[in-house]
């Protein structure tokens, strides 16, 4: 079977990208979503639409940290009863915040690379749709498996839809430089989603979330503080129930105009409460663009057993800052631009991201402020 002129470009395009790419990222998009030459081939007979896509988000912040996490993803419809999706991505890490400082670590710093690879399987059939999906994790002192199932189910003429999704995790934690050291922590998670269509231009949905933490969950490195200069390994709770509900409204004004807003509301056994309020605005003014932007408001009253600096041990210690009350603000922009039709069916596309938070703690002298800048780039391919 000849290729098209159209279809070529898109083959070369897509193995220039493949060529990019480390071998173990390449045999899992392989494996679960196929090769886009083979896809086209039996085009009519097995994959009837695949999504491609690469970025790479920059995150850097006033505390000495800097991470880069490259990520490529591909999700595929078999057919219309089946859909696969995979994603591998990794964390390129450099830390020097005031968490590794005080743990005393040689050079002041420390450079680590996390990889990530995740993939899932839809099955739908009339108004039930099922996913199962599996995700696993691997850095130096710190490894994780997480499986997940999700059903839902649309009601009243596809106007009402409740979902229902359970996780486990499997953590594994270790210390650098001490192979003995070994501990768990598992966790269970359980969300109930109702979303309902309200007109033609409203959707509301509301979320319950439920969850159970088991095991070691203080760092191995941080350390707590006493008034006369001493210091000792920080203690927390190995049990954490946690809590949240959740709502959220979408609308169209128009054609053009979106806007969004909703609430969270957090709490847990440890007494750590908090409140997160979003509102987003998006508009297409052109048929190849769309832009969005966003404001996220997030306070939090922190846990008892937090404290800067301790006057003398106590059962429970933490200097975790993000345990403390603070609030943080984070605001936003996105632009996703449409570039070109490739061939009959395909199209590319960029997305490009740009955020800036600022978190203000009530009691961390050592770094009262923390701002936070993080940009992304993205490439994105449909056939």
């Amino acid at each position: 079977m000849q290729l098209g002129r159209c279809d070529i470009a898109r083959e070369r395009f897509v193995r220039t990208c493949f060529a990019r790419l480390p071998t173990w990222v390449v045999v899992l998009l392989v494996a679960v979503v196929g090769s886009p030459a083979q896809s086209h081939a039996a085009e009519s007979d097995t994959l009837r639409r695949t999504t491609v896509r690469s970025r790479t988000n920059y995150y850097l912040d006033n505390d000495g940290n800097r991470i880069v996490t490259p990520l490529v993803a591909a999700d595929a419809e078999v057919n219309k009863y089946v859909a696969i999706a995979a994603h591998a991505a990794l964390d390129i890490m450099t830390c020097a915040s005031v968490d590794v400082i005080t743990a005393a670590t040689p050079k002041g710093y420390f450079q680590e690379t996390r990889q990530e690879a995740a993939g899932s399987v839809t099955l739908k059939r009339d108004l039930a749709t099922l996913t199962l999906s599996g995700t696993g994790s691997r850095e130096n002192d710190y490894g994780s498996a997480t499986a997940a199932i999700a059903l839902s189910n649309e009601f009243a003429q596809r106007n009402t839809t409740l979902s229902l999704a359970y996780s486990y995790t499997d953590s594994d934690i270790g210390r650098a430089k001490d192979p003995n050291f070994q501990r768990d922590l598992n966790s269970h998670a359980l969300t109930l989603t109702w979303t309902q269509v309200l007109s033609r231009r409203w959707i509301v949905q509301a979320s319950s979330f439920s969850g159970v933490l088991q095991g070691l969950q203080s760092s191995v490195y941080r350390m707590v503080r006493f008034n006369n200069g001493a210091a000792s390994p920080e203690v927390v709770p190995n049990l954490r129930l946690r809590q949240a509900v959740a709502l959220q409204l979408r609308g169209a004004l128009s054609r053009a105009w979106f806007v969004g807003a909703s609430y969270r509301l957090y709490l847990d056994t440890w007494g750590l409460r908090s409140h997160t309020m979003e509102a987003t605005v998006s508009v297409t003014p052109k048929r190849w663009l769309t832009l969005r932007l966003r404001d996220r408001l997030y306070l939090q009253q922190g846990v008892d057993f937090y404290q800067s600096r301790f006057a003398g041990p106590m059962r429970l210690m933490s200097i975790d800052r993000e345990l403390g009350d603070f609030y943080g603000n984070l605001v936003g922009a996105k632009a996703e631009v449409f570039i070109a039709d490739l061939g009959r069916t395909a199209t590319l596309g960029v997305d490009l991201k740009l955020d800036y938070m600022r978190q203000v703690f009530a009691d961390f002298p050592w770094l009262p402020v923390r701002r936070m800048w993080m940009a992304e780039a993205g490439l994105r391919l449909t056939f």
